[in-house]
């Protein structure tokens, strides 16, 4: 967010620029003339030396890359290859940039001095900084990678047969998917990329490469192929290649290479567990890995004594707003129950409340997360906000706020200065 200050503030400044520019015939300035013909004369010298030394800049460029390559040879081999192979390309970037910037300098700053001159008009100033600009906009797009659409996406982002059977259940509470086909399609277990992100279909096994470490404990330790950690997930359909028997899977659809089954034993995103105990991280991961515990009955937390007491009929979670980074849920608890909540726990992002007052969030079967909620009905909330974010946001709207107030000033004192030039004369 800190960059919006950047994206500002340059053209603004720019645009400002040209304006004192322009004025200085109007309104002489002696000391600001002096430093544009200065600045003019010294990007001028560097632009010919630039010129002329070009061949020993870009000698000098490709030697410090191959020193660098030879450096890392024996730890990253293949990297330094890379580096050698690019040595050149990248040393004639580096010398073109230079020439280019300066000599886009040399005009600019040339153009300003020939028409404090009087050499040329306001209109051609300006026209020669337009082209400035635009030269090098140019400049910089035509380089680095192409994007060629590609022909087919239409037929890739097809909704695949799985997606159309599961949306057609009409669920209206949330749920994740897992797709176990091998057969390379895209979004299948071999080929995810989080393709059915596409589809609005959340997926147990495609989130990104980088995700938490306890997460990714499920996938190593236990494995996504588990049933207990299926019912713990929250994952309601299953896709397979091949009709399989598994208890409490029902076939909803499919045929030939492509069968979807719903998980009849799936939990709830929200659910009331009925029983908190401790228990290590790994002995939870084991106990999920041979099937020996039930989430809804028993809910791990780690080094934490909590006493909650069993929900009964009357005890209710309904989902009132779901959002990815906010939830409210209205929550009926018969007593001090326990309510897991099946995403991941990230202590510095979310924070939970009941009836708008903070209440601590329980690290739950080692990477989920879960509060106690008192007896009576509660309006109950989670959401993701961390710390630097709420402080980034801010930051940057205060700078932002200053950069803006700061350029309002600085017009209407410019103003005033030239309304005061004026019935002095």
């Amino acid at each position: 967010m800190i960059l919006v200050l950047v994206q500002l503030s340059f053209p603004i400044l720019a645009g400002l620029g040209v304006m004192k520019i322009i004025s200085l015939r109007e309104y002489p300035n002696k000391t600001t003339e002096l430093i544009l013909k200065y600045f003019a004369y010294a990007v001028s010298i560097i632009f010919i030396f630039s010129l002329l030394l070009s061949n020993l800049i870009g000698q000098w460029f490709i030697t410090r890359v191959n020193d660098y390559a030879a450096g890392i040879e024996a730890s990253r081999g293949q990297m330094a290859q890379q580096f050698r192979a690019l040595a050149k390309y990248s040393s004639g970037m580096f010398t073109g940039d230079i020439i280019v910037g300066f000599a886009l300098l040399t005009v600019s700053f040339g153009a300003a001095v020939f028409y404090l001159n009087k050499k040329i008009s306001k209109d051609v100033l300006v026209i020669l900084f337009i082209a400035v600009v635009l030269i090098d906009l140019w400049r910089i797009d035509a380089r680095g990678a192409k994007y060629v659409e590609n022909p087919n996406v239409e037929t890739q982002f097809k909704t695949p047969e799985y997606a159309k059977i599961i949306k057609a259940q009409n669920d209206k509470e949330p749920f994740r998917i897992f797709n176990m086909k091998q057969d390379g399609s895209l979004g299948s277990f071999n080929q995810n990329s989080n393709f059915n992100a596409y589809f609005l279909l959340e997926d147990f096994y495609g989130y990104s490469g980088i995700k938490p470490r306890a997460y990714q404990d499920f996938m190593d330790v236990v494995g996504p192929v588990n049933q207990t950690l299926w019912r713990l997930t929250n994952v309601k359909y299953i896709i397979m290649e091949q009709q399989a028997q598994f208890p409490g899977l029902t076939l909803i659809g499919g045929s030939g290479k492509e069968f979807v089954y719903r998980n009849e034993n799936a939990l709830p995103r929200f659910f009331l567990a009925n029983k908190v105990e401790q228990k290590p991280a790994l002995d939870v991961l084991r106990a999920m890995k041979s099937d020996t515990f039930d989430p809804k009955e028993i809910a791990f937390v780690q080094n934490e004594k909590v006493e909650v007491q069993i929900p009964d009929s009357t005890a209710s979670v309904f989902i009132e707003k779901y959002q990815d980074e906010r939830v409210s849920l209205k929550v009926n608890a018969s007593g001090n129950n326990f309510l897991v909540f099946s995403a991941t726990y990230m202590p510095k992002g979310w924070h939970a409340a009941v009836d708008k007052s903070e209440t601590k969030i329980y690290r739950v079967d080692h990477a989920l997360m879960g509060i106690i909620v008192p007896k009576g009905t509660h309006e109950i909330e989670f959401r993701y906000e961390p710390k630097s974010f709420v402080i980034s946001k801010y930051l940057a709207l205060s700078l932002s706020s200053l950069v803006v107030l700061g350029l309002v000033i600085s017009l209407l004192l410019e103003v005033l200065k030239k309304k005061k030039t004026k019935s002095s004369l």
